[in-house]
């Protein structure tokens, strides 16, 4: 991935602990669609804890929605080798 590509993502990752719900959800949509594409593989995401983390704190906003969607992309990532790990780090 491209240094640009690699900016890019990082800000998309930003915007899913975005205050407001509008930006968080389309984020998740784009992220999800970039995945569901090919674009960005689950395997390069899987390794990078500040995505893990904006999707974890995803559950502690005030309002919640596609926690499902949310819910099943934690569950991929976590069949991914090395990222449970991560998430014992996180915690």
């Amino acid at each position: 991935m491209q240094h640009e590509d690699q900016q890019r993502l990082k800000q998309l990752i930003n915007k899913l602990g975005d205050t407001i719900v509008t930006i968080r959800v389309r984020a998740l949509d784009n992220l999800l669609s970039k995945i569901e594409n090919g674009f960005v593989k689950l395997v390069d995401l899987s390794h990078d804890e500040d995505l893990l983390v904006q999707l974890l704190e995803w559950f502690s906003k005030s309002e919640c929605p596609r926690f499902m969607d949310v819910l099943a992309m934690l569950e991929k990532f976590s069949q991914v080798s090395g990222t449970t790990r991560l998430f014992i780090i996180i915690d």
